[in-house]
Order: C-alpha cells, then sequence, then structure tokens
C-alpha cells in the first residue's frame, strides 16, 4: 500500500524551515586538537621534536568562506600563536570530505618560518579575518608571539583568485600602545566594480581604541573614546558553569549594509561590557576629525553578560552570541538595543560554548546568506592546552533563507531619522534592563 505520509512530512518540514524564527545548525566541522598538513611527516616529526609544534596548543579562533568563480569552496581558519608551539596560524581546509580536517598553512610554510626575523613575507599571528566581496582575503597580523611585541603589525590583502598579495601595510609605531592588541579587521567596500575607495577598520582590543586604514593612499590613523573601554565588571566571563577573566575591549565590529548615497554605520562593542555602540563610518573616514567625542554613540539599552564577534546580513539584522547563556541571537539593528527587539535562534549547552568567530556569508551556488561560526567548549580555555580526546572546538553554518527572526521593526522613524534622534546617554536611567 502506498503511503503519502513521507511526502507530506517533508513538505511540512520544508515549510516549518523556510519560515523558520530558528536557525537550523549545522556541523561542518570539529576538532579534539588542530593538526597541520606538513610537507612530509618528517617534517611533521621534526616540528614535534624542536617544540615548534606542538599539539594540543593551538586553538582556533576565526572562521571565513571563500566561493571561487567554479564555486568551489574554501574554508579559512585562523589560529593565532597565543603560545609558543603553533607552527602557522592561518589554514585553509581544501578537503571538505573531512569531518576533522588538518589545516594547511596559507599561503604557503614559507610565510611562518623564522618569525622573530621580521622578514617582508611573514605572518606571526593572526586573530580574525575578512573575505571581502571582491574576493579579497584582508589578514591582520598582530606582529606578536605569546603576546610579546616581535614585529610591526600589518594588514595585508591576498587576491584569492591566484593567492597573490596584493596590499600589505605596516601599522605605524606612534598608533601601537604598549598594551594594544589588535584582532579585529572591518572591511569598507562601496565599489564592488572597481574595488577601490576601500578602508578597514581594525579593533584595538586591549589598547581600545580602532585604527582606520585607508587602503588606496597606504594611510592610518587611531581614534579612540570611552564607549570602547573595558568595563571591570564584566570582566569575569561565566560561560557553562566555568569561569575566566578577559579584560577585553572591542571584539565586535560589524557594518550596516551599504545603500548607494548613503552613510554606513559601525556598530561595536567592548568584550567585557554590556552595552551596544556606534558611529558613522564618515566620522572614522575622515583623518581630520580625530576622536570627538560627539561622534561615538551609546545606546541606553544594555546586556547582561558578555557578547564578543558579531555580522550583520544584507537586511540589517545583527547576529552575535550571548557569552553566559550560551546562545546565538539576532537584533534588528533598525531598532532600538533592548530586550524586547533581541531574540534567541539558537541555544546548545554542549555545542555551543563561547563563539569566537562569526561571519555572513553569501553563497554563490544558491546566492543565499549562511551564518558561519565557530566556537570552542569552555573547559579549554580555562584549562589551557590539552592532548584529550574531548571535541574542543566546533565549526558549525546555516542558511538564513527563509529566516525571520528579528526581521519586525518596532522603530516607527526611518534608520537615518532614527540615528538623527539619537543622544549620547553615559548616564540616562534604563528602565528596560534586561537578562537572556
Amino acid at each position: 500500500m502506498i503511503t503519502f505520509w513521507p511526502v507530506f512530512a517533508l513538505c511540512l518540514l520544508t515549510f516549518i524551515c523556510c519560515k523558520s524564527k530558528n536557525v537550523p545548525m549545522i556541523l561542518k566541522y570539529e576538532w579534539a586538537n588542530i593538526d597541520y598538513q606538513f610537507l612530509t611527516p618528517d617534517d611533521r616529526v621534526s616540528a614535534i621534536s624542536s617544540g615548534e609544534f606542538v599539539p594540543g596548543n593551538a586553538r582556533p579562533i576565526d572562521v571565513d568562506v571563500y566561493y571561487d568563480e567554479y564555486k568551489n569552496q574554501k574554508i579559512f581558519i585562523t589560529t593565532p600563536r597565543f603560545t609558543k608551539g603553533i607552527p602557522a596560524s592561518l589554514g585553509v581546509i581544501t578537503n571538505n570530505a573531512l569531518a576533522t580536517p588538518v589545516l594547511t598553512p596559507y599561503p604557503s610554510w614559507d610565510w611562518y618560518h623564522n618569525p622573530q626575523a621580521c622578514k617582508t613575507n611573514r605572518l606571526l599571528s593572526v586573530f580574525r579575518i575578512k573575505i571581502d566581496e571582491c574576493g579579497r582575503l584582508w589578514i591582520l597580523d598582530t606582529g606578536s608571539i605569546s603576546f610579546v611585541q616581535t614585529c610591526p603589525p600589518q594588514i595585508l590583502a591576498f587576491n584569492l583568485t591566484n593567492n597573490a598579495l596584493i596590499h600589505r601595510y605596516e601599522i605605524p609605531s606612534n598608533q601601537i600602545q604598549s598594551n594594544s592588541l589588535l584582532t579585529l579587521p572591518v572591511v569598507d567596500v562601496r565599489d564592488t566594480n572597481s574595488c577601490l575607495g576601500t578602508f578597514v577598520y581594525v579593533a584595538d582590543t586591549r589598547g581600545f581604541g580602532i585604527i582606520v586604514h585607508d587602503v588606496d593612499n597606504k594611510a592610518s590613523w587611531r581614534v579612540s573614546d570611552k564607549t570602547m573601554y573595558a568595563v571591570p565588571d564584566f570582566g569575569t566571563m561565566c560561560v557553562a558553569g566555568s569561569q575566566f577573566e578577559l579584560m577585553d575591549g572591542i571584539q565586535g565590529m560589524a557594518l550596516s549594509p551599504y545603500e548607494q548615497g548613503q552613510d554606513r554605520v559601525l556598530f561595536y562593542h567592548a568584550l567585557a561590557s554590556n552595552t551596544e555602540q556606534w558611529v558613522w563610518t564618515s566620522k572614522l573616514r575622515n583623518r581630520t576629525a580625530g576622536s570627538n567625542p560627539n561622534y561615538f554613540h551609546l545606546y541606553c539599552g544594555r546586556r547582561k553578560t558578555q557578547s564578543s564577534p558579531m555580522a550583520i546580513d544584507k537586511n540589517n539584522i545583527a547576529y552575535f552570541g550571548l557569552a553566559a547563556d550560551t546562545s546565538l541571537n539576532c537584533w534588528n539593528a533598525k531598532n532600538s538595543y533592548e530586550g524586547k527587539n533581541i531574540e534567541r535562534i539558537y541555544r546548545n549547552t554542549d555545542t555551543l560554548q563561547y563563539i569566537t568567530g562569526l561571519k555572513i556569508i553569501t553563497n554563490k551556488c544558491t546566492d543565499e546568506e549562511e551564518i558561519w561560526l565557530i566556537n570552542t567548549r569552555v573547559e579549554r580555555i580555562v584549562s589551557g592546552p590539552t592532548n584529550s580526546s574531548t571535541t574542543n572546538y566546533r565549526v558549525q553554518k546555516a542558511s538564513l533563507n527563509g529566516f525571520t527572526g528579528c526581521s519586525k521593526i518596532t522603530q516607527p522613524k526611518s534608520y537615518v531619522e532614527y540615528f538623527k534622534d539619537c543622544r549620547r546617554c553615559y548616564n540616562c536611567v534604563v528602565k528596560d534592563q534586561f537578562s537572556i
């Protein structure tokens, strides 16, 4: 007897998925420990013997994805040199079929040998990266090993069609403070045809500032404001029953979608904080504007927990994790920043603990947006390096096709009008304190 129940169930499931307020995360990769694709087995043995590679020391922080003209997929993973024994700081996954793949150093092993020499073609420690709309991979190299400044920090860009280096800029020493730690590049592209006029906004997490890089003119300048500072009350992270200290400033930054002839907004927040801030990018791009406190704006609404990376899709929906809640959330950035406008869209205390990297990717195969994230089991952060067989790191993704969460606009005014009416409110009385 023929039954139509499986077909009906499939149609019902498809309808639910296409009209969901939750994102169905898919596990792509997972690791107990990160390993690398050495040129030969002997090279791996030699690296371990010399201490260049200490299995269990590497911890992945960021992920980004590139679809080439043939719609092939490359996944990039960063492994900063927090400590010794990490042979390469940026790797690419080329064998997508493996659930636990090794990382092939990018662009090649030569860029990681003898880092103390500070040679021109070098990558010392990369926290986060960004692939832009022009197929360029932007790399922010902190120039440090074990948090000791070894070489000048630099911004590099590679053409992903041929892996050629097309831009390199060393950040001047007078823009770096003794406690600086550069962790995040945000790339502002306005003209996707010529790819000219690009700016890169760099978060100085420990120096509590933003470095603005004018790519075409090979110049940069530093801006700072008290909205970029860490808040001592939020320096202790409590995640999944464990706690650790991170008195970090800006780790979350994202741009509003570009609309022809209109300014863009850079949203940002410190990790050790419970606030969200914003600034018009025209103020950042104006070198003579300086660090005018009237340019930097603070929302009156508050979180009750920390948040690190964030990303914004083409519909102006911001995505970010909430640390103590071990969840992924969204907020329509055209709304006020308050609890009623923030929705939890994914939560799993086992597979989603501390999110360190988050991207919105346009899949060239489907022309749809996807969310990609990488996260760490919190015990791995608390206990340090480990050789255990426990899964410590995961890369997960989800399609945003049909996602309706956070789509409602509660602010009756237009985007621009809303921001024009915003006022600085460091001392405002917040009625809608919220906890998620």
